[in-house]
């Protein structure tokens, strides 16, 4: 949150960017929905730039506690990470996959990428598949596994022993 109050994070960006030789579109800025808390508006001004050059933005933790819909409206967010808290619920409070499947639907309607955080079950998993998420994280995809091992690993193209694919190809209106 700190960094998107220094006037040269545009900057600061490009310069990355350039000095790593990264095209921008392989870029995310993650914004934690604890950091937008009453800052959406300042924020959007500050990733103007940022996504004029191709940078994509992801809103973390959406539903962590704090959630805004008016978020959605005011930053110019590409992709929305439901929270593990939301991911928990599925199967044991019905209210939770209602809440789900609209946010699912609303931020496919808006254009956004939505993943979900924390799937630890097969259920969960299916539930959201069902559901026309986009893409999962969680130990029921893979145990996280430390970085020397996944580079040798994507290096190889391998399957990463369990590792699942977890995008699939959805077809936008």
């Amino acid at each position: 949150a700190h960094q998107l109050r220094d006037r040269s994070f545009a900057v600061i960006v490009a310069n990355t960017l350039r000095s790593y030789r990264m095209e921008p579109a392989s870029l995310v800025i993650e914004l934690t929905e604890n950091s937008l808390a009453g800052r959406a508006t300042d924020d959007h001004a500050v990733l103007a730039e940022p996504r004029a050059l191709g940078v994509a933005i992801a809103i973390d933790d959406f539903g962590q506690g704090y959630s805004s819909l008016g978020y959605l409206t005011q930053i110019d967010a590409q992709i929305l990470k439901l929270d593990l808290s939301l991911i928990a619920q599925l199967g044991r409070n019905a209210r939770a996959g209602v809440m789900l499947r609209h946010l699912i639907g609303m931020a496919r309607d808006l254009g956004m990428t939505v993943v979900a955080e924390g799937i630890e079950t097969e259920a969960q998993e299916n539930w959201l598949t069902a559901n026309d998420c986009d893409l999962g994280q969680g130990y029921r995809l893979h145990r996280p596994m430390p970085l020397d091992e996944l580079s040798l690993c994507l290096l190889a193209n391998a399957e990463c022993g369990d590792l699942k694919q977890t995008e699939r190809a959805a077809a936008r209106p």
